[in-house]
C-alpha cells in the first residue's frame, strides 16, 4: 500500500456562489505524478485537508457623522446676514437659512427690499437671547420649552408668527396656553393679549390671557391702566387698549 499525504499540496480557488467542476488546480500534476508512480493492483488512499479562506472586498469607511446647519450656526461659518437688535448688536446667520425656514425672510432676502442689499434685518422687539434661541429652533430645530421665562416664549410666539415659521408658532401656543394662570405675570398677560387678539388661530390663548387679566384688575380698571406696559400699548394701540377696557367693564356688568 502506498499512502501519499497531500497536505499542503493542493491550492484550489472556489466561488461558493457558482457551481463549479475544477480539473486544473495547483498540485493536480503532483496528483499525476504519484499516481503514475504506484504498481498496478494497488490501492492509493489520499489524505487531504480542506482550508476555507474569505475574502471581503468590500471598502469599509468610518462613519463620520456632520451636521452642516449645526456646523453653519455653531462656527458661523461663511456668514453673510445679520440680525439687527434694537441695542445695535448684530447676530450672525446665513441668508439662505433665513429663506429656506420662512417665506418672510426669502421674500425680503429676494424681492429687491433693502434686506436684499443690506444683508441686515432689523429686529429691534426681541432681545439677544429670543434672537439666539429663535436661531437656533431655525438650524437645529431644537427648543427647550421646560426651562423657558415667560418674556423669551412672548418673543418667540410673536417672531414665529411674524416670520411665519409655522411650526415654531404651534409649539409656544401649545405651551402658552397650558402654563398655569399664575405662571403668566400681568405684562405678560398683556403683551399676548395683544398678540393674539386679532389672528383667528391663537384665539383660545387670548381669552386665557383675557382671564388673567380680568382677574388681577377685578373691579379697578385704574389698576390696569396705570401700567407702564398697557400704556405704552395705548400709545401704540389705542384703539385694541381701549377695546380691552370695555370688554373688561362689559364683562364685569355680566
Amino acid at each position: 500500500m502506498v499512502v501519499q499525504n497531500l497536505l499542503n499540496i493542493l491550492t484550489i480557488d472556489i466561488d461558493l456562489d457558482k457551481e463549479q467542476n475544477i480539473s486544473d488546480f495547483e498540485g493536480a500534476l503532483k496528483i499525476v505524478e504519484i499516481c503514475n508512480k504506484v504498481p498496478a493492483g494497488t490501492w492509493l488512499v489520499l489524505k487531504y485537508s480542506v482550508l476555507l479562506q474569505w475574502q471581503n472586498n468590500q471598502l469599509k469607511f468610518p462613519a463620520v457623522k456632520v451636521n452642516v446647519l449645526e456646523k453653519l450656526f455653531d462656527e458661523k461659518l461663511l456668514a453673510d446676514c445679520s440680525l439687527v437688535l434694537s441695542n445695535g448688536t448684530e447676530v450672525k446667520c446665513h441668508r439662505n437659512v433665513l429663506a429656506a425656514q420662512s417665506d418672510v425672510f426669502h421674500t425680503m432676502l429676494t424681492s429687491g427690499f433693502s434686506e436684499s442689499t443690506s444683508h441686515k434685518i432689523e429686529m429691534t422687539d426681541v432681545s439677544e437671547d429670543g434672537v439666539n434661541i429663535f436661531l437656533t429652533y431655525l438650524y437645529k430645530d431644537k427648543i427647550n420649552t421646560e426651562v423657558m421665562d415667560e418674556e423669551i416664549a412672548v418673543e418667540l410666539l410673536q417672531i414665529s408668527h411674524k416670520y411665519n415659521v409655522s411650526a415654531l408658532e404651534s409649539i409656544m401656543l401649545e405651551m402658552l396656553f397650558h402654563k398655569p394662570n399664575n405662571w403668566f405675570s400681568v405684562d405678560s398677560a398683556l403683551s399676548l393679549y395683544f398678540i393674539t387678539a386679532n389672528v383667528t388661530a391663537h384665539s383660545a390663548l387670548c381669552e386665557k390671557m383675557f382671564d388673567i387679566i380680568k382677574r388681577n384688575s377685578y373691579g379697578n380698571t385704574q389698576k390696569l391702566r396705570s401700567s407702564t406696559l398697557y400704556k405704552d400699548l395705548e400709545e401704540k394701540n389705542p384703539k385694541e387698549a381701549l377695546n380691552l377696557l370695555y370688554k373688561l367693564l362689559e364683562d364685569a356688568k355680566n
